[in-house]
């Protein structure tokens, strides 16, 4: 379980401060070059640096242009026959989609996705022994981190590998299944029971982390909370910072959902020195957003 847990707090963490990156307004360089150049000249002499300094560039990218990127990057998957180039891009796919905080709050970056999803879901499954290539299971990823909505076979393969038992798409597909909108009676419950029965162990810890750095469904918000209050005061150092600052990024996300929890988390008892301090500063920015919002002043 270790390598597993300490693998999904990286994750955490990197999604964590992606976010905090957005909401101070950190916007990154443009590339000098685009996909569609950098692919033309990889597939003519094989040399990898441009190309990956156009998928670093678009992984690291903030703002409106980052959608026209990901089409870009459809129509590469569309028109390549180069397996070394679609490996390569696979996995900038996936930092690309990390570093995208909710792409259902920016419409242009939403329809990127669906269409990245329908194309993944598009294409047939590969053959047995080959699953890293099978671009629909990799539509799971994308529904988990980005909340691109599932065609019913892509929802099917989710509930599938969410309830198949221990396998390395339960996670992402758990995530997945919060990730639905609306938000089916049947993913709740099975989301639900992840969480509770698994609230003080580090893969409660890691589901309830992942999720939680992205905007919770009102009907999981209690049970995520749980978990990572769990953590906060019971965990090692560095888990209780983790989960202290991914309650952070959540209220950043949602402050009006999230100020009664933080003041729940903080009822509960002494917090942990440097936990306290980040929750009464948070705790106390939102009360003073909200005076301010109702025009009490301060």
């Amino acid at each position: 379980m270790g390598n597993r847990y300490d693998s999904w707090a990286c994750v955490l963490v990197a999604v964590s401060m992606l976010l905090r990156g957005v909401a101070f307004g950190q916007v990154a360089a443009l590339p000098e070059l685009s996909l569609k150049n950098a692919v033309v000249a990889f597939e003519k002499d094989g040399d990898q640096s441009k190309l990956t300094r156009v998928l670093e560039s678009i992984s690291e990218r903030r703002g409106g242009d980052f959608a026209l990127s990901l089409v870009e990057m459809i129509e590469v998957w569309k028109s390549t026959r180069n397996d070394a180039l679609l490996s390569i891009m696979a996995g900038y796919f996936h930092v690309a989609v990390l570093s995208t905080p909710d792409v259902n709050q920016k419409t242009t970056e939403s329809e990127a996705f669906q269409r990245v999803l329908s194309f993944l879901e598009s294409n047939p499954q590969s053959p047995a022994g080959q699953k890293q290539r099978d671009w629909a299971l990799a539509g799971i990823w994308v529904t988990a981190l980005t909340g691109a909505q599932p065609t019913v076979r892509g929802e099917a393969l989710i509930y599938f590998h969410a309830t198949r038992g221990k396998s390395d798409l339960e996670m992402h597909s758990l995530i997945a299944l919060g990730r639905l909108r609306p938000l089916p009676q049947r993913a709740k419950e099975i989301v639900l029971q992840k969480l509770e029965s698994n609230l003080r162990t580090n893969e409660g810890f890691a589901l309830a982390g992942t999720m939680g750095s992205r905007r919770v469904p009102a009907e999981l918000l209690e049970s995520v909370t749980n978990v990572l209050s769990y953590h906060i005061f019971n965990g090692t150092t560095a888990v209780s910072r983790e989960a202290a600052e991914t309650l952070i990024v959540m209220s950043l996300q949602d402050p009006a959902a999230l100020l009664p929890k933080l003041r729940q988390v903080r009822g509960r008892g002494p917090l942990p020195e440097a936990q306290a301090s980040q929750f009464e500063r948070r705790i106390g920015e939102i009360e003073y957003a909200e005076r301010v919002r109702r025009g009490l002043g301060k």
